[in-house]
């Protein structure tokens, strides 16, 4: 009898622009991206992401990584829930890292995870940030894209900022042979960005257009 087998798969891409929850990580500027996922047939799943970054105005480039483990659990023959933790560190500058933990709803074509985090990029307060993902297969090469987001900060704004910020996408992504691309528009808006923790060059523009060339294996 044949065992099934954990699945190992990973990617690289190249983004016109690092956007992490609406806010760029990088400057407005391109950043290379590597990701690397296991899966074992019970459920339990583990994998590291890692990036480019600019975390100060003309300050030197430095690298971010994610590293990240759950357990999903299919719920009937649509949706599976699961649940994790993550942790993302920086190079250049530790007092950035930071943990969180999450868990959603997931299908094939859309998702919804609630995340918390005690101490928001390191420096920042704790906060609740809720999501959804959907796609819509437009035909055998093309799909519609979309994200929604929300973050929320658990205790008072300084100085009567918002305790709110919302991002949202929307793009088209083409599978030409082993390559994806994707164009999506990007906003964000809310409280100010440093009242959430973010590094010090997040000031960038709140409206982007993202170009994004990536291939899995």
């Amino acid at each position: 009898m044949a065992h099934a087998q954990a699945r190992v798969s990973g990617s690289v891409a190249l983004v016109s622009d690092n956007r992490f929850r609406g806010i760029s990580l990088g400057g407005d500027s391109p950043a290379l991206q590597l990701d690397r996922d296991w899966e074992s047939p019970e459920g339990f799943y583990a994998g590291a992401f890692a990036t480019s970054v600019r975390l100060a105005p003309r300050g030197e480039p430095g690298a971010q990584w994610l590293g990240y483990a759950g357990y999903a659990r299919r719920i009937d023959s649509t949706w599976s829930w699961d649940s994790g933790v993550s942790y993302a560190g920086f190079t250049r500058d530790h007092g950035y890292d930071y943990a969180e933990v999450y868990a959603g709803l997931v299908s094939e074509h859309l998702s919804a995870h609630i995340h918390y985090s005690p101490h928001y990029f390191g420096y920042g307060p704790a906060v609740i940030y809720c999501e959804t993902d959907g796609a819509r297969e437009l035909s055998p090469r093309w799909r519609l894209l979309g994200h929604v987001g929300v973050l929320h900060r658990l205790d008072p704004s300084p100085s009567g900022e918002s305790s709110w910020r919302g991002d949202a996408r929307i793009g088209l992504g083409l599978r030409a042979g082993v390559v994806d691309l994707q164009l999506a528009a990007v906003t964000s808006g809310g409280g100010a960005y440093y009242a959430f923790g973010y590094p010090a060059a997040s000031d960038a523009s709140r409206n982007a257009v993202v170009f994004s060339i990536s291939r899995e294996w």
